[in-house]
C-alpha cells in the first residue's frame, strides 16, 4: 500500500478501512492499525492528496511540500497567514512539544479556544497543523483515532525511520 486517504467521519466504518475491505473483503483491522504505530510502523500521516496514511518510504518525495510550507509559499492560505503572523507562538508550541512530549491541541498550556462551528480551530490547533504541514512535527496516532502531535525527534517510531533536514 502506498497511500490511503483517511477521514474523521465514521458512518459505516473509518474511511481508511473501506478501500482494503472493498478489495480484500473482511480483514483484520488490527493488522492495519499495527502498520501505523509502534516500532514496525510502515505508514505515516501527512497531506497526500488529502489527509492520508502514506508508506514511510515515500516521505522523501514529500519533503518539497514541507519545505514550501516552511517558506510560506504553499499550503492553506489561512495557515500561511497564521504562520506569518504568529511565528513566536508557533515556536513556543514546538518548544512545548519538545519539552512535554506528544500532545493533542487540547493539551497545550496556552492553546486557546476553538472558534467557529464544526471545524473551528484554536490557535494551538492552527500552530500544530502548520508544524505538521511543514514537517516539523508528525502524528502519533492512537489506533488512528486521535491527532496527537509529536516532534520528529521524540518517541514516535516515524522519527527513527527517516531524518528530515529542515533546510531541505
Amino acid at each position: 500500500m502506498g497511500q490511503v486517504q483517511i477521514d474523521s467521519v465514521n458512518v459505516l466504518a473509518r474511511a481508511h478501512y473501506l478501500p482494503a475491505y472493498s478489495r480484500l473483503g473482511a480483514y483484520d483491522t488490527a493488522a492495519f492499525e499495527a502498520m501505523t504505530v509502534g516500532p514496525t510502523r510502515r505508514l505515516f500521516e501527512y497531506w497526500g492528496h488529502e489527509a492520508s496514511l502514506i508508506d514511510v518510504q515515500l516521505q522523501p518525495a514529500l519533503r518539497w511540500r514541507m519545505a514550501d510550507a516552511r517558506g510560506l509559499v504553499s499550503g492553506y492560505v489561512g495557515l500561511r497567514r497564521f504562520a506569518s503572523e504568529r511565528r513566536d507562538f508557533i515556536d513556543a508550541v514546538l518548544r512545548e512539544i519538545d519539552a512535554r512530549g506528544p500532545l493533542a491541541a487540547r493539551d497545550l498550556e496556552d492553546g486557546g479556544r476553538a472558534t467557529g462551528s464544526w471545524w473551528g480551530w484554536s490557535d494551538g490547533k492552527r500552530a500544530l497543523e502548520w508544524l505538521f504541514l511543514a514537517g516539523l512535527v508528525t502524528t502519533c496516532p492512537v489506533g488512528c483515532r486521535s491527532a496527537i502531535f509529536a516532534s520528529r525527534s521524540s518517541m514516535c517510531p516515524i522519527s527513527r525511520s527517516f531524518r528530515v533536514n529542515i533546510r531541505q
